[in-house]
């Protein structure tokens, strides 16, 4: 285990280059180079890197140096985002169920929609309501009360992020910390589903057809402007009146998740397609998943075989984290996670850029 490292502020080496020690028994110590530390840093978590600046003079250098920084960045882990109902709180998990950050007092919330790549989370409970929330400060930066808000994300390359609303075949926009409030943009010609699921991925908001569960509406965050419909995956057939629909990311492409869920017919389970070609609406089937079929499933993301899912399940018994494997077709529970939270997560990546300034790290 790495030892604190002495600091004395009499030595003319900089902080940041001189060796560290680490102890290996006994008096007896080696010192390791700088880039060695660095490199182990690196790996660590958000929460651990703001504890361990508190260890030294030196070390809380080396995590503040731009260059690590970059490096970290590239390594940052997605975490999950999940409304606790019992304690109004978000609470911030690892990708094996380890909490990470727990924000109180921003109330219970339905849904959450962010992306892996974001730090901003726009939390929505039933029709009305919605925040949207630092997930590095938890600060509450908007606070929306008059209607449904079905859209959330950050503009590429801009990196503003921007709320969509609709209502009664028009929309409006909103940019986060601008201050003008929101602003009128025209009517659409379709009806959005408002129930159900929407995913910003690169600044491209996916939603679904009210009338028309097989066509997909995209629109661009960044030119506030509608791009081509998509046409759904072959097993989204819109007749079908028993089927339940998911929108999500995986691996960075869109990924919708079908399940026909008719008492009358067995249960064939969960279909998850990736979209390959936009243009074209050209998907590619990734998962046939039968041994979940119970569970509302989100998937988190391809684990380091190639092959391998890790899903988000949630059940009668309460959420867990699941790993599916395709060449024999079971899903195995890795973690159970706490029994309040909502059936819908998101994801969000926090980057420690933006907590090196801080005094303190994540509670």
């Amino acid at each position: 285990m790495l030892a604190v490292p002495s600091y004395s502020p009499g030595r003319r080496r900089s902080p940041c280059d001189a060796p560290l020690a680490t102890k290996v028994q006994g008096d007896t110590s080696i010192l390791l180079p700088r880039d060695i530390i660095s490199e182990v840093l690196s790996r660590l978590p958000v929460k651990s890197l703001c504890r361990f600046r508190c260890a030294s003079r030196r070390w809380c250098k080396l995590i503040s140096n731009p260059v690590f920084v970059s490096k970290h960045r590239h390594r940052t882990q997605q975490l999950i985002v999940a409304s606790a109902l019992r304690e109004s709180s978000v609470r911030l998990f690892d990708m094996e169920g380890n909490l990470v950050r727990v924000i109180p007092g921003v109330g219970s919330f339905l849904k959450s929609i962010s992306s892996r790549a974001d730090e901003l989370v726009c939390l929505m409970q039933g029709m009305g309501d919605a925040k949207v929330i630092d997930l590095a400060t938890g600060e509450v930066l908007v606070t929306y009360s008059l209607g449904r808000v079905l859209g959330f994300g950050r503009a590429v390359p801009s990196g503003l992020y921007k709320l969509l609303y609709f209502r009664f075949g028009k929309y409006e926009i909103f940019t986060v910390g601008d201050n003008v409030g929101w602003r009128k943009k025209g009517r659409i010609a379709s009806e959005i589903a408002c129930y159900s699921d929407t995913i910003t991925i690169d600044g491209v908001v996916y939603l679904f057809l009210q009338h028309n569960l097989n066509m997909i509406l995209r629109y661009d965050l960044e030119s506030e402007g509608w791009q081509k419909r998509i046409k759904g995956p072959p097993s989204l057939v819109p007749e079908k009146r028993y089927m339940k629909i998911s929108l999500s990311e995986l691996g960075g492409s869109l990924c919708v998740g079908t399940i026909e869920t008719d008492p009358r017919e067995t249960c064939s389970g969960w279909e998850l397609w990736l979209l390959d070609d936009p243009v074209n609406s050209i998907w590619v089937k990734a998962y046939s998943i039968s041994s979940c079929a119970n569970y509302a499933l989100t998937p988190l993301k391809v684990l380091h075989d190639g092959k391998k899912l890790l899903l988000y399940g949630f059940h009668g018994r309460g959420p867990q984290l699941l790993i599916y494997d395709p060449d024999d077709g079971t899903c195995t529970e890795v973690a159970k996670m706490p029994a309040d939270h909502t059936w819908t997560i998101s994801l969000c990546t926090l980057h420690l850029e933006r907590l090196v300034s801080r005094s303190g790290g994540p509670s």
